[in-house]
């Protein structure tokens, strides 16, 4: 039996990777490129999943203590309506996420909470802010201008998903999935049968992962695509009945 030249801890943290990678794929997400020791660790420290099992190491080791504490970091996280009290620290998780030509003041959120056909909700661990989604009813291919605070009177066609945020302590878990499932939830129950959205700085990616397709965009919604930024993408997605 040949010996490996590489130290037992390091074949061991190889195939933790290579589990790890596996998991990654089964859920639908790209697989992690290694890139070095401080590369591994910060995959660890924040990758999107549970491991299904404990990982022993050789010579009678456990895994070290930050990778057998992640399995119990997952805080339990509530979904509920975004509310008036929320935009604080809605405003600050906004700051945060995107660049300054990006961001929308308090009016427009408000606006979007206040909606009869309002889909606004937070994802919460007990007070704190972990993400939120604005979403509303509104007409079909007809954003509204970045920026612009609505008013009631809009046909509610579709489910416009016009931001969602999550606080980037808080990536890895799925907070952004619960709060698109939940919307989609309700958005059903009322009958609405698509979503649209702007997918801005390159999230293009993620929103595809979740079953968003790039639609067709004409002349006038390009024009409103263009003040999202170059590398806006108009997208769209179907929302299944609920059963």
């Amino acid at each position: 039996m040949t010996q490996s030249a590489y130290r037992p801890e390091f074949e061991a943290a190889l195939r933790l990777f290579a589990h790890a990678s596996e998991a990654m794929h089964r859920r639908g997400l790209q697989r992690p490129i290694l890139v070095g020791g401080a590369g591994a660790a910060y995959l660890f420290d924040r990758a999107p999943f549970r491991l299904a099992g404990p990982v022993r190491f050789p010579c009678g080791h456990s895994a070290p203590r930050r990778q057998a504490a992640m399995s119990r970091e997952n805080p339990a996280i509530a979904v509920e309506a975004l509310g008036r009290h929320d935009l604080p620290a809605a405003l600050d998780l906004q700051k945060a996420a995107y660049p300054s030509f990006l961001v929308e003041g308090e009016g427009a959120f408000l606006s979007r909470i206040e909606l009869a056909a309002s889909y606004c909700l937070a994802a919460k661990h007990g007070e704190a802010l972990l993400g939120y989604l604005l979403a509303h009813g509104w007409k079909r291919q007809s954003p509204p201008p970045l920026g612009t605070v609505l008013a009631e009177g809009m046909p509610s066609e579709v489910l416009f998903m016009h931001d969602l945020a999550v606080a980037s302590a808080k990536r890895g878990l799925r907070v952004g999935e619960r709060l698109i499932a939940r919307a989609f939830e309700l958005a059903a129950r009322d009958g609405l049968r698509s979503a649209e959205l702007i997918a801005v700085e390159g999230a293009a990616d993620y929103w595809r992962r979740l079953g968003f397709v790039d639609g067709a965009v004409s002349g006038e919604l390009s024009e409103k695509l263009a003040t999202y930024g170059p590398l806006a993408r108009w997208m769209t997605r179907d929302i299944a009945p609920l059963a």
